[in-house]
C-alpha cells in the first residue's frame, strides 16, 4: 500500500515532446470517450489531482477521499509504468512486481499498438503515455484512466468499477462503461470556438507588452463576455506561441444522471505545453454571447 506523493501537474508540463509512433483512428475515438468519463467523475465525487489515494496492489483497489468527506474506492486494471530516471515505460504484464492479478487485460491491447509500443520496454514520454492510457480505458470500456507516481515512478492504470462511501454507507457505485451522450449544438460550439479565438488575440497583442496588467484586464474583460462565473480564469503566456484554431475535437456532452447539465468538451495545445482537455458548462438561461457557467480541465488524460 501507498501514500500519494506529490502533484504531477509540474511534471506534466515539462516533459519533453518528441515524435511517437500515432495510435489508431479507432483507439483515438476510445480516447475521447475517456474524456467524457473522466469529466464525468470530477462532476460526481470531485475526481482530482489533490485527491489523497491509498493503492493497494493486495485486492487491486485505489481508494480515494475528496473535501466533501467522501471515501471513493475503484478496482483498477494497470496498464504499466513509467521510470522516470531512463524515461521507459514497462508494460504491467511483463513486470513481475505487478500482481498478474490486475493486468489481464494490458497484453490484448498491446496487440493494437505500433510495433515499437509491443516490446515488454520502451522509451517514451508521459505525454504519450497519457494518450495511450486513455485508449487502453477506452478499450476495455473502463470508468476512468488516472495515473499515481511512486517514488521515481509512474504508473498508470484504468478504473473499473467505482464505489462512493459516505461514513462507511456505500451511497453510490458506477460501473465500467461509457457515461457520455453527445448532444448536437452546433451553435453553442461556435460561440466558444470565437471564445477561443478572441484568448489568441489578445496573447498575441499583449505577448511583448511589458505591462502584463493590461493583457491581464483584456482576458478579464473576455472572461466577461462569455462566462457567468467572475473566479474564470485563462493564462496570459510568454511566450506565446499557439496560432488558430486553438480548439480541437469539440464536442457537446451530457450525463443520464446529471440532468439539465450540457457541456462542451474540446482539446488544446498551449505550446510548449502538453495537450490538455477542457469542458465548459452551458448555461441553459444563457443568452447572446454570454452562454458558459464555468470551465473545468479534464484531470487524467
Amino acid at each position: 500500500m501507498f501514500k500519494k506523493l506529490s502533484s504531477l501537474l509540474g511534471l506534466i508540463t515539462v516533459s519533453a515532446l518528441h515524435a511517437q509512433p500515432p495510435i489508431s483512428t479507432d483507439l483515438l475515438a476510445l480516447s475521447f470517450q475517456m474524456r467524457t468519463n473522466n469529466l464525468y467523475h470530477q462532476l460526481v465525487w470531485d475526481f482530482m489531482p489533490t485527491n489523497p489515494y491509498t493503492f493497494n496492489q493486495d485486492n487491486g483497489t485505489i481508494t480515494y477521499t475528496n473535501d466533501a468527506d467522501q471515501t471513493i474506492v475503484a478496482e483498477v486494471e494497470i496498464m504499466g509504468s513509467y521510470n522516470l530516471g531512463d524515461k521507459t515505460f514497462l508494460w504491467a504484464d511483463q513486470n513481475k512486481s505487478v500482481d498478474a492479478r490486475w493486468c489481464t487485460r494490458v497484453q490484448g491491447f498491446r496487440e493494437l499498438l505500433p510495433e515499437s509500443c509491443q516490446v515488454p520496454k520502451f522509451k517514451t514520454t508521459v505525454d504519450y503515455l497519457k494518450m495511450l492510457s486513455a485508449g487502453f480505458g477506452g478499450h476495455q470500456r473502463a470508468n476512468a484512466v488516472d495515473y499515481v507516481r511512486q517514488e521515481e515512478t509512474i504508473l498508470f492504470f484504468a478504473l473499473k468499477k467505482v464505489e462512493i462511501f459516505e461514513q462507511d454507507k456505500r451511497v453510490k457505485t458506477i460501473p465500467p462503461g461509457s457515461h457520455g451522450i453527445q448532444v448536437i449544438v452546433p451553435e453553442k460550439i461556435a460561440v466558444l470556438e470565437e471564445f477561443m479565438e478572441g484568448y489568441v488575440q489578445i496573447n498575441q497583442q499583449y505577448n511583448k507588452d511589458e505591462n502584463d496588467q493590461k493583457g491581464f484586464n483584456a482576458l478579464d474583460s473576455l472572461i466577461a463576455l462569455y462566462i457567468d462565473d467572475p473566479n474564470d480564469q485563462l493564462s496570459l503566456q510568454k511566450p506565446f506561441k499557439h496560432t488558430h484554431p486553438y480548439g480541437q475535437e469539440f464536442m457537446g456532452v451530457r450525463f443520464e444522471d446529471l440532468p439539465g447539465r450540457v457541456f462542451i468538451l474540446f482539446s488544446t495545445r498551449e505550446q510548449p505545453w502538453p495537450n490538455t482537455h477542457k469542458a465548459y458548462e452551458i448555461d441553459p438561461a444563457g443568452s447572446g454571447k454570454r452562454i458558459f457557467l464555468k470551465s473545468f480541465d479534464v484531470y487524467g488524460l
